[in-house]
């Protein structure tokens, strides 16, 4: 038996770092029509190049949703929480000014990884908020009645076995 309809699907745009390897993992979760857009670090500075790619997306794929993408895992965001090596790129920077204002907040947390986890939550929120202050991404928010969202993705750790 044919299905008269196809289910409803939603296409999404997720924001993310394209060190983290995670376009396979959200095309297998989210199977609808994903589109990535990439970023160091996940840290977008929204120019106009990126706020143009945004909307060519938008209007000319249908997208509905964007997604920004909050990694615990990333390695800029353990590295403020706990310094290692510092790479000066724009991304460390954000999140040490993140890491500074929401100091408090951050320590709060008990556990590193849960330290790492609030402080890739307020980089998303941060980016959010960015990406909404830019008026031509307003209008397009609008117009076409856009969700942004974020998605806290969590990588379990992989343990190898010598046999």
């Amino acid at each position: 038996m044919r299905w008269l309809f196809k289910p409803k699907t939603t296409k999404r745009l997720f924001l993310l770092c394209p060190i983290w390897c995670l376009e396979t993992k959200l095309r297998k979760e989210f199977k609808d029509d994903p589109y990535f857009m990439t970023a160091l670090g996940g840290s977008f500075s929204f120019d106009q190049a990126q706020i143009q790619q945004i909307k060519s997306l938008v209007c000319q794929n249908g997208i509905q949703k964007i997604c920004v993408v909050a990694n615990p895992k990333c390695k800029f965001i353990q590295n403020i929480i706990q310094p290692d090596t510092i790479h000066n790129t724009a991304a460390e920077e954000l999140l040490a000014n993140i890491y500074h204002k929401k100091y408090d907040e951050i320590q709060n947390e008990t556990s590193f990884e849960d330290k790492c986890r609030r402080l890739s939550i307020l980089h998303s929120e941060f980016q959010i908020a960015h990406l909404r202050s830019k008026p031509e991404i307003l209008a397009l928010i609008e117009h076409y009645n856009l969700d942004i969202s974020i998605i806290v993705n969590h990588i379990p750790e992989i343990h190898k076995t010598n046999r």
